[in-house]
């Protein structure tokens, strides 16, 4: 079975991407990855299309309250609307939960992690919250610039950009900073 991991963000999108992130909001990544050649290394990945929940899934995945089931649910987000799949303008919002495995077919890469190399990288002009939520962690996860870079040809720079912040620990926060080789 396996722990599921609840991964959501709300960021910026660059104008020329909204056909792309609508195609991924309706779940069409086939014509997505035929649209946009560098979805291919991420598409390869086990279970990379469940990032993120399309609009069709929320649907059919919340209850009568509106309630989305989640089968790791920290704190509120079963019920926090904000984040469910949709495109508003250019902010961009999403929810997944999925199992977060390594594929060993693929260099051992995770979808959650894969997803942020590989789509957000190239969509994204402007990050406002990404967090993740692993049940053995005990609380969410917050991912935080360190440095701003605009666009790398270097893989899994967000890697380098971001550090990990547990909400839990927030005056206890170890921030390990990574040089940038940019």
């Amino acid at each position: 079975m396996g722990d599921y991991t609840a991964f959501r963000r709300k960021v910026i999108i660059k104008e020329e991407y909204k056909e792309l992130v609508e195609l991924i909001n309706s779940g069409d990544w086939e014509e997505a990855v035929d649209t946009y050649s560098f979805l291919k290394e991420y598409y390869d990945i086990k279970r990379s299309t469940l990032i993120p929940f399309s609009k069709e899934d929320i649907q059919d995945m919340c209850n009568e309250e509106g309630e989305l089931y989640l089968q790791a649910n920290p704190l509120d987000w079963e019920v926090d609307r904000t984040y469910f799949t949709n495109l508003i303008g250019l902010e961009w919002t999403f929810i997944t939960c999925i199992k977060n495995y390594a594929d060993k077919n693929h260099n051992n890469k995770t979808p959650i992690q894969s997803f942020i190399d590989v789509v957000i990288s190239e969509v994204v002009n402007e990050i406002i919250k990404i967090q993740e939520y692993y049940p053995e962690d005990g609380t969410p996860v917050e991912y935080k610039f360190e440095n701003v870079v605009a666009k790398t040809n270097k893989k899994a720079f967000f890697s380098r950009i971001f550090t990990r912040k547990s909400k839990k620990n927030a005056d206890k926060i170890k921030v390990k900073k990574i040089p940038r080789k940019c």
